[in-house]
């Protein structure tokens, strides 16, 4: 009898069970992220056909306006859309680049915000269904060779290592994310479009011109100062070689897969800190681009307007006047590239 009810046990575990796993396997590559379900489903309903996409972090999120953009390079409104996501990193943003290619066989451009990688922050992104359900063995494995040749302690090492470790295991069994699998078989992970309808763009402005943290605030001047000094030497060490190598080679793979599909994948330096990477690292790195597959956007003699502090959120954020400011110069800057 006991065997009998253990059977029953196992045979109702799996029917609850299978169809979350089997759902998961055939859901849009958005679907584990609330914010780029958004916008995906926003670009899906209200029917525009863009072939201009810019992924990033909040920072993409909050200072390029496609809109405008597209305006400025004489194009449709719709022509560009932005994809930016609060709290994303690579190895994510790879992710997106390769799932974008087979969603929109129409792509001509992909702007790439280099961030460094994930740090999966505790009681923020750590454990989320979106920071784990994109975590395939090839995604897994790149972070640990990233983590292998990273600038960082041991302790460092090994405690993302345990955090990508569990975040793995827990995708593999969809630990922690039934809540996200019902929502979108239930009609989809979403946020709802209201913050997308005033730009209609996918850019998602700040509400204030500067963040309401007193504290962060009251930094904002001398932090934009050190980031500033530390952009300042870091271009003027041409010859640094202190970067990471398993980034660099997925940018070279991201660079050739997009060029098989005839797409230019362009890399956005911007001026702002970097929790895993130091600032000199991240412009070795940058310089070992092709001039291409990428557009400055962070050096102060270039840029100094970029670095002032009305044009500052926070210091790493523009507010909405920079980001104008912003998406103008990356407009003029993308035409050179192009001629």
């Amino acid at each position: 009898m006991l065997k009998f009810g253990i059977k029953i046990a196992v045979l109702i575990a799996c029917l609850l069970v299978l169809p979350l796993v089997l759902g998961s396997l055939f859901f849009p590559f958005s679907w584990g992220n609330p914010q780029l379900n958004t916008k995906i489903k926003f670009i899906e309903d209200n029917g525009l056909n863009p072939d201009t996409y810019f992924i990033g972090s909040s920072v993409t999120n909050r200072q390029i306006i496609p809109s405008y953009f597209d305006e400025l390079n004489g194009n449709k409104k719709g022509t560009s859309f932005n994809l930016g996501l609060d709290g994303i990193m690579p190895p994510f943003s790879f992710y997106m680049v390769e799932q974008l290619m087979d969603y929109d066989p129409t792509i001509k451009t992909i702007y790439f915000e280099l961030d460094g990688f994930d740090h999966m922050p505790d009681g923020q992104t750590y454990l989320t269904t979106r920071n784990k359900y994109y975590l395939t063995p090839k995604w897994y494995f790149s972070a640990l060779s990233y983590l292998k040749n990273a600038t960082m302690s041991n302790d460092s090492k090994l405690g993302l290592l345990k955090k990508y470790t569990i975040s793995f295991y827990q995708k593999i069994f969809n630990i922690g994310m039934r809540p996200d699998i019902l929502k979108q078989l239930n009609g989809g992970n979403i946020y709802g479009g209201r913050l997308l309808a005033k730009y209609g763009d996918g850019f998602i402005p700040f509400k204030t011109n500067k963040t309401k943290n007193t504290i962060q605030r009251k930094e904002i001047p001398r932090n934009l100062n050190l980031v500033k000094g530390e952009f300042s030497q870091a271009f003027n060490q041409t010859n640094a070689k202190n970067y990471n190598p398993t980034f660099y080679s997925m940018i070279n793979k991201a660079i050739k897969d997009t060029e098989t599909k005839n797409i230019q994948l362009i890399f956005l330096l911007n001026g702002r800190w970097f929790i895993l990477e130091p600032t000199n690292s991240m412009v070795a790195l940058f310089n070992k681009i092709p001039d291409k597959n990428k557009i400055n956007l962070a050096d102060p003699n270039k840029h100094p307007r970029l670095y002032q502090e009305k044009y500052r959120w926070d210091h790493d954020h523009l507010n909405t006047e920079g980001a104008r400011i912003y998406t103008k110069k990356l407009s003029h800057l993308s035409q050179a590239l192009f001629k």
